[in-house]
């Protein structure tokens, strides 16, 4: 929880705001990837889904997308 009445709040810039979320996407992905990979090795129903691995990637392309585009 953030303490607002705290003197040492600190304050981000937008653009590294932009660059901690599009770590966080790159990571839940690579996440959702292995958690997939790893069930799909062992023969195993997995409870992660292709579908679950394609979602996460298009919301770290989504995050990408602007950044490409001005490219």
């Amino acid at each position: 929880m953030v303490d607002f009445n705290n003197e040492t709040t600190a304050t981000i810039t937008p653009s590294a705001l932009v660059k901690i979320l599009i770590l966080q996407r790159r990571h839940d992905f690579l996440e959702a990837q292995e958690h997939y990979y790893k069930y799909l090795s062992d023969d195993v129903e997995t409870p992660v889904s292709i579908t679950m691995v394609l979602a996460r990637l298009r919301t770290l392309f989504l995050e990408l997308q602007p950044m490409l585009l001005r490219q």
